[in-house]
């Protein structure tokens, strides 16, 4: 593509392995999208209702970014979901986990093993009692 193209390139919906989604108002309701998308994933009546739907996509995925919008269309809020949540917060609190943790989360990923699911197997290998 030249320098002087002004064709724009469709961002992929999964960035490096990330899903993002955004809520926007669309005809009195509230749609979930994908970015740089002209068509809603979902329609919703409430933008809770299409906030949940969103949330739903990016953790089944494996985590990623939910951006709600207002109705003026000015982003609101956005939030991080998954393992990016731990990997955000782990780099301004300077938390690394071992190698040995992270191999334990990528099993527990490729078995699609639920939040208790992995909280009972944490609690059985360290001795803790899992709620």
């Amino acid at each position: 593509m030249s320098a002087r193209s002004t064709r724009t390139m469709r961002r992929p919906a999964v960035a490096g392995g990330r899903v993002n989604r955004h809520v926007m108002p669309h005809n009195g309701g509230w749609v979930v999208k994908e970015p740089e998308s002209d068509h809603p994933a979902s329609a919703h009546r409430t933008q809770s209702e299409a906030v949940r739907a969103a949330s739903a996509i990016v953790s089944k995925r494996g985590g990623g970014d939910v951006v709600v919008h207002s109705r003026s269309g000015r982003v609101r809020e956005s939030f991080t979901l998954g393992r990016d949540s731990f990997a955000k917060i782990s780099a301004v609190e300077g938390i690394r986990l071992s190698r040995e943790a992270r191999s334990d989360f990528e099993e527990f990923d490729s078995k699609g093993l639920s939040a208790s699911q992995r909280r009972r197997r944490i609690a059985r290998k360290f001795g803790g009692k899992a709620t």
